[in-house]
């Protein structure tokens, strides 16, 4: 087996294909970066629409929504305030 071993090594090495190694070695490299760049580009866009939907249940949760109809009566002179949940919280 030790043998067998040295042979590989001189062969990867030292022997006359040294230079395609390196080659394949650099050209592995590029792969394996351009697909752990994607990988990353995935997780960077799958964490942006967890943040999104995670505010948005966090204002659903606890921000009521309120709507205010403001309604004037001239003929007695007052102004009249209707507010108003429309969310599923009480205030």
């Amino acid at each position: 087996m030790g043998y067998e071993w040295g042979r590989f090594v001189w062969w990867l090495g030292q022997g006359q294909n040294a230079a395609a190694m390196q080659a394949l070695c650099a050209v592995a490299t590029v792969v394996i970066t351009l697909v752990l760049a994607c990988i990353t580009w995935r997780y960077v866009v799958l964490t942006s629409r967890m943040s999104e939907v995670s505010e948005r249940q966090l204002v659903a949760q606890f921000l009521p929504a309120v709507r205010i109809d403001l309604t004037a009566t001239i003929s007695s002179g007052e102004v009249r305030f209707d507010i108003t949940n429309d969310g599923s919280r009480s205030v």
